[in-house]
């Protein structure tokens, strides 16, 4: 993909919500023979046996099985953001199908990613997700959850485009057990609300290990401290809804002192 921002919520609903062989199509053009996925109840590894049977072969036939527990899903890609910090880079690929192949970059097999990503650091792309995941012979069951994808992306200097060398889905504990036939996720959220009364509770009578920190700086080793600025509204003249002067922010290592 040449622009991750605009093409990856068109990659998902292709993903989820198209025929089986552009489904299947979308795969073998966006991901790496070797990319790997996971998912709360799902892990495919990264690997490649050759003649191609590889990670992205189990990469498809796990979003198969998804298609025909599930052939309606409703999805919604809220949000897509990407890191763009440094490149891990492939150099060769074949021009029959434009993904890449079993030969060498710099001594590298483009199909081992492990070896791809000691050259630099993957961009990282990330959507969050809202879906509607049901299964067509249990009428009355119906998943409603939010998650969010991690992809992990290699860019070609060539095609000039990125490949997926690794999908994550990321829910959290409610999310992933709204999956189960069983509604238990009721009684999580009541436990989570429970342990942060908990919590609050702690705080209050932890206070003393509170002074002991702040005052000796109990197991702190870097941080920083706001050294002037006026908060929300205080701004002379100011009305309400309106932020006052930024704080100035600077970081001190508290190891060193602060100067």
């Amino acid at each position: 993909m040449e622009d991750p921002e605009t093409q990856i919520p068109l990659l998902i609903h292709t993903l989820t919500r198209t025929p089986p062989h552009l489904q299947s199509t979308a795969i073998q053009t966006y991901f790496l023979p070797s990319a790997s996925f996971s998912h709360p109840f799902v892990r495919t590894g990264s690997w490649d046996l050759g003649n191609g049977l590889n990670s992205r072969w189990a990469i498809s036939k796990v979003y198969r099985w998804y298609k025909i527990l599930s052939p309606t899903i409703d999805v919604v890609v809220v949000s897509v953001a990407v890191d763009y910090g440094q490149t891990n880079t492939l150099h060769t690929f074949s021009t029959t199908d434009q993904s890449p192949i079993g030969s060498q970059v710099n001594g590298v097999d483009t199909r081992d990613t492990k070896a791809l990503a000691k050259q630099g650091t993957a961009k990282t792309a990330y959507a969050n997700i809202k879906q509607t995941f049901r299964i067509f012979p249990l009428p009355f069951y119906k998943a409603d959850v939010e998650l969010v994808v991690k992809l992990d992306l290699v860019w070609d200097r060539h095609w000039r485009r990125y490949y997926i060398s690794r999908q994550t889905d990321l829910y959290d504990l409610v999310n992933t057990l709204k999956f189960l036939w069983v509604p238990i996720w009721l009684p999580v959220i009541l436990w989570q609300y429970f342990v942060t009364v908990i919590c609050i509770l702690g705080a209050w009578v932890g206070w003393p290990v509170t002074l002991l920190e702040e005052r000796w700086r109990v197991g702190v080793t870097g941080g920083r401290e706001i050294l002037s600025g006026k908060g929300h509204g205080e701004e002379k003249g100011e009305r309400d809804g309106m932020v006052g002067e930024a704080a100035v922010v600077r970081f001190v290592d508290l190891k060193n002192g602060d100067d």
